[in-house]
């Protein structure tokens, strides 16, 4: 497959991910930046207040995750898509989501997205670094398991969204590790993916160097890079309307279809 074939796919999907991410950051700038936005009207009216309780109830607590003294309010945005979606991965509009937003604090990425699509049949998880301590994704994995997608399948999608919502919140609740090797554990896992960002840009601009060999490498690269370059170059310098200004960089997270 040629490079310039491989460079136009690639941008193809990235821009239709980041574009779709701008109209939903453009959708919450609209509602005054709420913590919940239902387009796709699966909430009932108890279902949302619940959801909304728990959430604010999250961003005015005092849980300092992941060893960070300085970083408290976590912010958890839910999002539920009405429109159709194709050959495009939950996570991926999780985490362009997360970066258009900015959901966190952007010296701590202590954020959460949680992003459903009933009409695609996909959701996705996202992370910030500053909570990966505590909603770590073999934790992600399971609650899944358990009980987002068997409530999915009997499309009781309101009720999915409430079972993440607290499933993940009980995550945040829990003690995080405050000193000693838990603490030292944590911030060397978020050194890591910070390198790790830098990594996949490398072998990105050597699969172009290489001629784009059966158009995977480029495609990764090019699909990551456009549809949130802030991810990794200009994390720290992220400022999300209307949030902290946090960022999905090096963070967590799954995604899935049911």
């Amino acid at each position: 497959m040629p490079w310039w074939w491989c460079f136009l796919l690639g941008t193809a999907f990235a821009e239709s991910i980041s574009t779709r991410a701008g109209k939903i950051a453009t959708r919450f700038a609209k509602e005054g930046h709420p913590l919940v936005v239902d387009d796709a009207h699966i909430l009932s009216q108890a279902q949302r207040s619940a959801v909304r309780a728990r959430l604010d109830q999250l961003r005015s607590s005092a849980h300092k995750p992941c060893c960070e003294e300085d970083c408290q309010a976590v912010e958890f945005v839910v999002y539920v898509d009405d429109k159709a979606l194709r050959f495009t991965e939950g996570l991926d509009v999780a985490r362009a989501v997360h970066d258009k937003l900015g959901v966190g604090q952007a010296q701590c990425d202590n954020g959460v997205v949680f992003y459903l699509n009933p009409s695609s049949h996909i959701f996705g998880i996202s992370t910030g670094r500053g909570v990966m301590c505590s909603a770590t994704d073999s934790k992600l994995l399971r609650l899944s398991k358990e009980a987002l997608k068997p409530l999915l399948k009997a499309e009781k999608y309101g009720a999915a969204v409430v079972a993440v919502v607290n499933g993940i919140a009980d995550m945040l609740d829990q003690t995080a590790p405050n000193n000693g090797l838990g603490c030292r554990w944590a911030k060397a896992a978020r050194t890591a993916a910070l390198w790790w960002g830098y990594l996949v840009c490398f072998l990105g601009g050597l699969g172009l160097l290489a001629g784009c060999r059966d158009g995977i490498v480029w495609v990764l690269f090019q699909w990551h890079w456009s549809a949130s370059p802030p991810r990794y170059w200009l994390f720290a310098a992220r400022k999300g309307g209307g949030f902290g200004g946090g960022s999905s960089f090096g963070g967590g997270g799954i995604g899935g279809s049911w």
